[in-house]
């Protein structure tokens, strides 16, 4: 029978839009139909296709053009990829959300900033915000002030800034502040004031605080600075945030420690607009010890009252150590280095655990019993152990090993507890912007030695079956939420950034394939929505992106640059290049 068709073409950028009307012998028409591209599927029974076919925010055909355009109905957009490649969106299985908040509003600098240009930024920051009596920002690299020989922080802060104005600078590791004086004041740390549970105020030969402060006395500073942003200055950064990591191809996120006042934002978002990426939220618990166990009842209210279509919520965040950098608080088997500069964050120096025993094995019982998603902070290979050692003896006691949980910057694992994480059914959340040859490794390898050049086993991980996510953990340690870098640091080892010869513990590189796994089928499984997306495959959500270049054709180190033309979240457009 002799078709009829009428074609309206709307360039797009460098992909054809076409609507087709056409006789369709099929009860059921698509809503969308992409020919013409190299589609990456990630499942394994059919890794490639040619084209997909979208009802409803989900795949109904996915193979070959002439399999997939039997979909194509009257109202059926029919879009031709010419020939690019599409893939999964990314699942960034680790960030924070408040980084659309310091990328509005907080001073930054890059950590390789040297002392002028960071002493220039933060007169510009001044300058720039005259009625504002407080400054928020960074980072510093973790040795910026032994490296320069800066005995006192805080006189060198007062010195550009004034008494007036509070600063609060973090490092690159998030755990660790620098401020200056009126800071010091407002929160009332001066030379008799007793160092927190877990946390250090470093001090001079007088007893003075120099403005270091270390793990639990930089969170309690930072928090009470925090809580002053507006929330209207809060649902603006969160909004930023989520076309941010659009524009970077990520279409479902995981943040890796969320405050109540951002839970309640993010709830409101979507809610009235729709958040365009699906958002899983690590709830906070308080950072540092405690004696007593958490109040249960009120994570599981707090769970329930803010989730939404695409908020999901029921998921928490422990903090077992600290960080393996300057401060030497992440909680290691063997012994920091230790030098003459070193004031010391911890009463030893194999660093310091926050939680332990059996308030943290209740803990976990209770929680995994009432179906929450736990991830634990655990930076040290001491730490680790006390992960692996504590959800054993929870899944012994609660019998089940169906949820996956999860332990974030694992990096440092003993050989004797690789086996263990596919024993127990617990993911390795590594963040790649910390294993390349960069400045934070050099401040690891610093503090540790030989073992800080041995950081991030993934193929290790792999021999031994065990689940790797992935995030950026920006803005911690990535300046921002693009995951390229990382995707290419994963398979190269190299520093992305810059071109050099110089190669992070090489035996531990991955290939491209598994690395996209990785980003994508297994970020999905921390959202804990395997079999929802993660893929491209019937019945899942049609979340998606259109690349400028196929990665299996570019040299590896240009994945980094790579540039995403779309992403499609449920099957509508979020981001293209071509409406910008």
């Amino acid at each position: 029978m002799k078709k009829i068709v009428m074609l309206k073409l709307i360039v797009v950028g460098v992909v054809g839009w076409v609507n087709v009307y056409a006789k369709h012998t099929s009860v059921e028409t698509a809503d969308t139909v992409f020919i013409n591209g190299r589609i990456y599927t990630l499942n394994e029974a059919e890794p490639w296709v040619e084209a997909v076919a979208i009802k409803e925010q989900r795949y109904v055909a996915v193979g070959t053009e002439k399999e997939v355009k039997q979909w194509i109905g009257p109202t059926t957009m029919v879009i031709d990829l010419k020939e690019k490649m599409a893939m999964p969106g990314i699942n960034d299985a680790h960030t924070h959300l408040y980084g659309g908040l310091k990328s509005l509003y907080y001073c930054n600098f890059d950590p390789s900033s040297n002392l002028t240009q960071i002493k220039i930024r933060l007169q510009q920051c001044v300058e720039d915000n005259p009625e504002q009596k407080m400054i928020m920002g960074g980072y510093w690299v973790s040795s910026f002030f032994d490296d320069n020989n800066i005995e006192s922080p805080k006189a060198w802060l007062d010195q550009i800034v004034g008494a007036d104005v509070s600063v609060i600078l973090s490092d690159d590791s998030g755990h660790n502040v620098w401020v200056n004086s009126a800071a010091l004041k407002e929160i009332g740390y001066k030379r008799d004031t007793i160092d927190p549970l877990g946390g250090t105020i470093l001090r001079d030969k007088a007893g003075d605080p120099t403005g270091l402060l270390y793990e639990v006395a930089a969170q309690n500073i930072e928090a009470f600075f925090q809580d002053r942003w507006p929330q209207s200055a809060r649902v603006d950064g969160l909004k930023y945030t989520i076309s941010e990591i659009n524009r970077y191809g990520i279409t479902g996120i995981k943040d890796a420690s969320t405050g109540f006042g951002d839970l309640q934002a993010l709830y409101g978002i979507d809610k009235s607009a729709g958040l365009t990426a699906h958002v899983a939220t690590s709830l906070f618990t308080p950072y540092g010890p405690r004696n007593k166990a958490l109040d249960y009842d009120f994570y599981d209210d707090l769970s329930a009252s803010n989730a939404s279509v695409n908020l999901h919520t029921k998921f928490i965040k422990f903090f077992l150590d600290g960080v393996p950098t300057s401060s030497r608080s992440a909680a290691m088997l063997a012994p920091y280095k230790m030098d003459h500069k070193h004031t010391g964050a911890t009463v030893s120096n194999t660093g310091m655990l926050h939680l332990q025993g059996e308030l943290l094995i209740n803990d976990l019982i209770e929680l995994d019993k009432r179906g929450f998603t736990i991830k634990l902070h655990a930076a040290g290979d001491r730490s680790v152990r006390v992960a692996l050692d504590a959800i054993e003896k929870m899944r012994k006691a609660n019998n089940n090993q169906l949820k996956m949980h999860e332990i974030a910057h694992a990096g440092f694992i003993s050989d004797a507890d690789l086996s263990r994480f596919e024993q127990l059914n617990v993911a390795a959340d590594i963040s790649p912007y910390l294993w390349f040859p960069s400045p934070i490794i050099d401040n690891i390898v610093s503090v540790l030695g030989s073992l800080g050049q041995h950081y991030i086993p993934n193929r290790k991980l792999l021999q031994n079956d065990a689940t790797i996510i992935a995030g950026s953990d920006w803005p911690s340690v990535s300046l921002t939420p693009n995951p390229w870098p990382g995707i290419e640091a994963t398979v190269t080892r190299k520093n992305p950034f810059k071109e050099s010869a110089d190669i992070f513990w090489p035996e531990q590189r991955l290939s491209l394939e598994e690395t996209l796994k990785i980003f994508t089928v297994n970020g999905a499984k921390a959202l804990t929505m395997e079999g929802q997306t993660g893929a491209i495959k019937l019945g899942l959500f049609a979340d998606f992106i259109v690349l400028k270049d196929n990665l299996f054709e570019i040299p590896k180190e240009k994945i980094s640059d790579t540039v995403i033309e779309q992403t499609w979240f449920k099957g509508e457009q979020v981001w293209s290049t071509s409406t910008q």
